[in-house]
């Protein structure tokens, strides 16, 4: 039996188109004649014409289409369409990983981030005929963003869900840049375990916040029949993004 493969394709940003659907088609042509593909991710340009074209070629191809949705980075772009709303928290710094889009990541526990994606997505996505979303940036920033980043955001949202924690021992230990908070170390499933407490305690409830945020996205995709993936780090590395990759699969 041979091997099948599921196949990611960048489109363009939210609101720039990256290449033409006669472009899209004629590589991926060279793709498919030299690989079983049985799904493809695209996004996230928002074009319906070109979504519908490429949704409608590649089901042609007996293949499953996925929309590629990033889901917690607050793109510039929408930004400035009025699309989003800024978070109340502490405000990261922003990265630039693809051509004409820079993003800063936002905050899980904040309804409205919950509610504005999925505005987007019933503006742009809901009448083209995806199998599925592959739901992308479901984390806190890392900390190849920097030290400080790398451990999340306090909004007033993001402390109500650290009740009990000591938060100003977290940030004394931050600013000084203290070892405490990375000692530690991996389970046999990959999961970190760190040797103080209230650091461990901090990062399961990190960890917590994104599951939740998935789950709330998953129930309103899977209401609408739609298969949903999910974009996670390797469990060596994923408990300090955020995501408890076990629970986010269950």
């Amino acid at each position: 039996m041979g091997h099948s493969y599921t196949l990611q394709l960048h489109t363009g940003s939210f609101i720039h188109s990256m290449h033409t659907f006669e472009e899209i088609k004629s590589k991926a042509k060279r793709v498919l004649k030299k690989l079983e593909v049985t799904d493809i991710i695209i996004g996230w340009n928002t074009d319906k014409e070109l979504n519908k074209q490429l949704v409608s070629y590649f089901h042609d191809q007996g293949i499953r289409v996925l929309l590629w949705l990033p889901v917690l980075s607050e793109s510039d772009q929408l930004r400035d369409m009025e699309m989003i709303t800024t978070i109340n928290g502490t405000k990261g710094e922003k990265v630039s990983v693809i051509e004409h889009e820079s993003f800063s990541f936002s905050c899980p526990t904040t309804v409205k981030n919950v509610d504005n994606l999925i505005s987007i997505y019933e503006e742009f996505f809901a009448d083209i005929d995806f199998d599925g979303v592959f739901i992308d940036k479901i984390r806190f920033a890392s900390f190849a963003n920097g030290y400080e980043e790398g451990f999340g955001c306090f909004c007033n949202e993001c402390k109500e869900s650290f009740a009990g924690i000591d938060l100003d021992y977290l940030k004394e230990l931050i600013n000084r840049h203290d070892e405490v908070l990375l000692q530690g170390d991996y389970d046999e499933d990959g999961k970190y375990h760190f040797a103080d407490a209230t650091v461990d305690e901090f990062y399961q409830r990190r960890a917590q916040m994104i599951t939740n945020y998935i789950g709330k996205l998953a129930s309103y995709f899977t209401a609408r029949k739609l298969i949903v993936g999910a974009d996670l780090y390797a469990p060596f590395l994923s408990y300090q993004v955020g995501q408890d990759s076990r629970a986010i699969c269950e």
